[in-house]
């Protein structure tokens, strides 16, 4: 600890252990976690707004089958957007702390895509 203390600011390497818990939980609460739901916003905006969002991934005479990778036709947008989100929804397990947040930033996206679907269902 006495390495890692006399990198972190001041009023944290004054505290010891806790110290840098204090830092790392800070760190992840103000930087980490506001980054990452702007990175993933993006990928969510780029993943819905792309022409080839609401094509099928596969022709649509296939057989039908209970798993997406039999061969079952889905929005190659929405497959994206279920791919961030399960991702995200990983990061709960790993990061409980911050559960409510990551839910939250889910629930964000899933919120924008039932959006943009509805737009698009609307304009056909």
């Amino acid at each position: 600890m006495n390495k890692i203390g006399l990198m972190l600011p001041r009023k944290y390497s004054q505290l010891g252990n806790d110290g840098l818990l204090a830092f790392v939980n800070n760190f992840l609460k103000e930087h980490f976690l506001p980054a990452i739901f702007v990175d993933y916003r993006k990928c969510v905006q780029q993943a819905i707004s792309s022409p080839a969002a609401f094509r099928p991934r596969v022709n649509a005479t296939s057989v039908y089958s209970s798993l997406v990778e039999n061969g079952r036709p889905v929005l190659q947008g929405l497959l994206a957007v279920d791919i961030i989100a399960k991702e995200v929804l990983g990061w709960v397990q790993l990061m409980p702390i911050y559960a409510a947040e990551l839910v939250e930033y889910v629930r964000t996206f899933l919120e924008r895509t039932h959006e943009r679907c509805r737009a698009s269902y609307m304009e056909v």
